[in-house]
């Protein structure tokens, strides 16, 4: 909810713009961007700024479709990250396989 007034690729633009550095390095992290509408067109402004170096990620079906790579130009590149299994989640945490893992 803290940031439910960026509704529209204008507002996002003009957040990131009042938050970022113009002398610095700026890593920009925005997360479910497909529920900003026309969000490419601030990316694609954003982009302008070799100082920025911008991560998203999304959801949805239009998130993996071709169709974001015609609205950035080429200018991306795109990470398919999977859920862990349950024995990786294990693994991770250090769990044994037991019915006390599963059941807390």
């Amino acid at each position: 909810m803290e940031f439910a007034f960026i509704n529209s690729a204008e507002s996002l633009n003009d957040y990131i713009v009042s938050q970022r550095r113009s002398n610095r390095w700026n890593c920009i992290f925005i997360d479910e961007i497909q529920d900003i509408p026309e969000f490419e067109k601030a990316l694609r402004s954003l982009l302008l700024d070799e100082k920025n170096d911008i991560y998203i990620t999304g959801s949805n079906a239009k998130m993996l479709s071709g169709e974001l790579a015609t609205y950035l130009s080429g200018r991306y590149i795109e990470f398919t990250i999977y859920s862990l299994s349950y024995l990786e989640f294990l693994d991770f945490h250090h769990l044994p396989d037991n019915d006390d893992s599963y059941f807390p």
